[in-house]
């Protein structure tokens, strides 16, 4: 999956139309107040339909707010921080914030490849065909993880650097060593039930070949 490694503009499109199939509509005009990254999202999105699945949450076109002259874009599922981005320019700069916090930190990435982080997130973490385990064997995860390579763009290991996601073959992954006791998590999302059939030995908290 080379978007995810050379992230450019066009990353977006090129891992909706690979991961879900989505057909990426002809751009259209855009209301001004919305950067185009954002505007090109919630028209892949419409395209993708019920096929996306989404974990952070990001908000609709008219649920969309502006504090402290940035425009709030997206909800973490618990509720706990927000993003916002830049309103006036090509490609924004992007910005958090806890929701019991006034400072806004800037991210480090610009409004596309918060993006792509966040449909990747929605593709392993909210995956309909995967497995997980929250506490695997560290024999296990190496075992797995061994069918995968780790992505190396510094946004993979965004913002906690020890966990990471990782690309295979019709498959992603997302683990590491973190939580509190510290343990071994694993995640994976799939193209295919038949994809996850390398991984039958080891055992599964969640495994979507068994929980349809």
């Amino acid at each position: 999956m080379e978007e995810l490694e050379n992230i450019d503009g066009s990353s977006v499109d090129r891992f909706m139309t690979r991961w879900y199939g989505v057909t990426p509509p002809r751009a259209e005009s855009h209301d001004q107040q919305v950067p185009p990254p954002l505007a090109r999202w919630f028209q892949l999105t419409a395209a993708g339909g019920e096929r996306i699945t989404h974990y952070y949450q990001v908000r609709s076109s008219d649920a969309l707010a502006v504090v402290d002259e940035l425009l709030v874009f997206c909800d973490d599922p618990a509720g706990e921080f927000v993003w916002a981005c830049a309103q006036h320019d090509p490609d924004p700069p992007t910005f958090e914030r806890m929701n019991d916090e006034f400072q806004w930190r800037e991210t480090g990435f610009p409004l596309s490849s918060l993006l792509l982080y966040i449909a990747v997130a929605g593709a392993v973490l909210s995956a309909r065909t995967g497995l997980m385990n929250t506490n695997i064997p560290h024999q296990h995860f190496e075992r797995v993880i061994g069918h995968f390579r780790k992505l190396e763009n510094p946004l993979w290991t965004w913002p906690d650097p020890r966990l990471s996601y990782y690309v295979g073959d019709r498959m992603l992954a997302f683990g590491g060593h973190s939580g509190d006791p510290p343990g071994w998590q694993l995640l994976i999302g799939a193209m295919d039930h038949e994809t996850l059939n390398t991984f039958d030995e080891v055992e599964w908290e969640w495994d979507s070949r068994t929980s349809r």
